[in-house]
């Protein structure tokens, strides 16, 4: 029986130590690996942002790119020019439908209070 008892805690105790040198570490390396990979692939995707708004800083960074964006965005002009701005004819303007009132209806069967909360439901 006496031997039995320290097999079994000699085995336990080999288990544990396995697990404690083995199993765990690896499964913090595994998991560390994964993290390692979110942000390599966080670091390329924002490599691709900088590199994109680079070019953007670029492409604005003369002259004739600043002026483009002040006519087109602003409606900015130069000394001595005139601005002129084209409206759509009043009629060609396209009118949305006014929804329509559900007409009133005077339910005595129903309580005061669920026909309140009826009329104020467009709060919802």
């Amino acid at each position: 029986m006496r031997t039995r008892l320290a097999i079994a805690f000699v085995g336990s105790t080999l288990v544990v130590a396995f697990l404690a040198v083995a199993v765990f570490p690896t499964r913090l390396w595994l998991g560390q690996r994964k993290d390692i990979a979110n942000a390599q692939h966080q670091v390329r995707v924002l490599d691709q942002t900088n590199a994109a708004l680079k070019k953007r800083v670029n492409e604005l960074d003369s002259d004739a790119a600043i002026e483009r964006l002040a006519r087109e965005q602003h409606n900015l002009v130069k000394p001595g020019e005139d601005a002129y701005a084209v409206l759509p004819p009043a009629g060609d303007a396209p009118k949305a439908p006014r929804p329509a009132l559900a007409p009133a209806t005077h339910d005595t069967k129903r309580s005061f209070l669920v026909r309140l909360r009826d009329r104020l439901s467009f709060w919802d």
